[in-house]
């Protein structure tokens, strides 16, 4: 009986047809980035979700990227991807990286350290890392 079944998604939205839950999110988005300079995709997710589900805000994030309204960014060099750390925040279209980086590792360091808190991890070997990591690229 459901052997039979095609799905196809483009029958359920319409091809090109525009989500009017992102059209209305992106502004807000836009507000906040704008604002803050550099988000990451969860912050967003936080922070407008009295008003849009997260999902809305991840569509309209992948929109806005497409339109080049905004841009992702990501850490230079060696990721750990540990402690759930965000591996990269979205900025305004056209920022230089050397004008966010410093936020860009504020903002892993303090995730980084809140999640080994919640998660009852040991934040002295991250902490290491850290300093290894900041006195390597001292070395320039």
């Amino acid at each position: 009986m459901a052997d039979n079944i095609d799905f196809n998604p483009l029958e359920f939205f319409g091809e090109g047809e525009v989500d009017e839950d992102v059209e209305k999110a992106k502004p807000f988005i836009e507000d906040i980035i704008l604002q803050q300079k550099v988000v990451t995709d969860r912050e967003l997710k936080v922070r407008l979700e009295s008003m849009f589900f997260p999902w809305i805000v991840g569509r309209a994030l992948d929109a806005m990227e497409q339109d080049g309204m905004i841009q992702s960014v990501g850490y230079v060099g060696r990721t750990a991807r540990r402690m759930r750390v965000p591996e990269y925040f979205f900025v305004p279209y056209g920022t230089s990286y050397d004008s966010v980086v410093g936020i860009v590792n504020e903002k892993r360091q303090v995730t980084r350290d809140i999640n080994a808190i919640l998660t009852a991890h040991a934040p002295a070997g991250f902490h290491a890392e850290h300093l290894f990591e900041n006195a390597f690229l001292s070395l320039n």
